[in-house]
């Protein structure tokens, strides 16, 4: 699985990765960042870039951390494992007993989002996300695709994102697979994935 890129206020290269619970739930986010002389492990980090909203965080892929890491005096950006080597102490994210919903069929999962998504960053969506008929604003859009659903919607007053996703137990083979495809989908418009819950 690729590492997650971000750069802070224009100077610190933040290298992220989520660890999961064998149920596809995050169990905490491995980290390591450069500052412009050398590799730390500040958790503290990635709680901020989350939470602080005075920061400056843009979200990069590998070729832009490539370019990022040498401008910012780090000459070439190590490969993924040497990268991995190099992390930390772990945040630990909080783990809930999933809800019962009465149902034992299907698995609930909840994708959190920090930021912002604006109409061309949905509209870059289209392709798993069809738009959500107006009466209900706050989901922005839906999607299905070999039983699963899911749905993207505003939350916390507008000023978080939740994708809503669930899997019936005949296929959570997949439930990783697209966990993951559709997070790294809405990471890449700009938002930055906060946890992964299960309801259910």
């Amino acid at each position: 699985m690729a590492l997650d890129y971000y750069l802070i206020d224009d100077a610190y290269l933040l290298v992220e990765e989520f660890a999961l619970h064998d149920d596809h739930t995050a169990a905490g986010i491995d980290s390591a960042q450069w500052d412009g002389a050398a590799w730390h492990t500040p958790a503290e980090s990635s709680r901020l870039i989350r939470a602080d909203r005075s920061l400056r965080v843009r979200v990069l892929d590998r070729e832009e951390a490539e370019a990022t890491f040498t401008r910012v005096g780090g000459g070439e950006l190590p490969g993924e494992d040497d990268i991995r080597s190099r992390f930390g102490d772990r945040w630990t994210l909080p783990t809930d007993p999933p809800l019962d919903f009465g149902t034992s069929d299907a698995r609930h999962y909840r994708v959190l989002f920090a930021g912002s998504l604006y109409s061309d960053d949905l509209t870059a969506l289209a392709s798993w996300l069809s738009p959500r008929p107006a009466e209900d604003p706050r989901v922005v859009g839906t999607g299905s695709s070999d039983g699963c659903t899911w749905e993207l919607r505003r939350i916390g007053g507008g000023v978080a994102w939740a994708l809503d996703m669930t899997v019936p137990l005949t296929g959570i083979g997949i439930a990783s697979t697209l966990l993951t495809n559709h997070r790294q989908a809405i990471r890449a418009q700009g938002l930055i994935p906060v946890t992964i819950e299960r309801f259910a």
